[in-house]
């Protein structure tokens, strides 16, 4: 199995079929989405960066910007909400954008990348951002660029086997 092929085994395929089973109203599996998916993109933006030979911070947060077609400011304030707040507590964490509350946002309504939504009644900025349709995109630019699963060596993909006996 190509490291791809596993990529796609552990992450897309269970991700898939996640979304099947949050269709009825017993199960909603946005958040886990959110949560691995944007791990994902992260790992994507890192391997294109590592093929390049374009390393460090600024580079990460250029680059990212740029996939998303968003500007930096607004990836960063994404980025501190989203990813900060998952992989450190497992919920979106609030932050301030100019000198205002910052919150979080999810629904099917919004859209595959960050946004910008301003309460004007409870002077209170949001990032929003549709969970499901940002797992499909980030999907996608793994498709596009399948040779960037391996590119990172400290990260390889790993293999699974199964183990019998005690």
């Amino acid at each position: 199995m190509s490291a791809y092929d596993q990529f796609k085994a552990w992450f897309i395929t269970p991700l898939e079929e996640l979304e099947q089973l949050s269709i009825n109203e017993t199960a909603d599996g946005r958040l886990i989405a959110l949560m691995i998916s944007i791990s994902l993109f992260e790992r994507f933006v890192k391997s294109k960066l590592h093929s390049e030979r374009r390393n460090g911070e600024k580079f990460f947060n250029q680059e990212a910007a740029s996939i998303l077609g968003i500007d930096e400011a607004r990836f960063a304030d994404f980025w501190t909400v989203y990813r900060v707040g998952f992989m450190h507590y497992s919920q979106p964490k609030t932050s301030t954008k100019d000198g205002l509350p910052l919150y979080w946002e999810l629904s099917d309504t919004f859209a595959e990348v960050p946004e910008y939504y301003f309460d004007p009644k409870e002077r209170i900025w949001f990032i929003r951002i549709d969970p499901w349709k940002w797992a499909k995109r980030t999907f996608r630019l793994w498709e596009s660029r399948p040779d960037l699963v391996d590119q990172l060596k400290s990260f390889p993909m790993g293999t699974t086997r199964i183990v019998i006996g005690g």
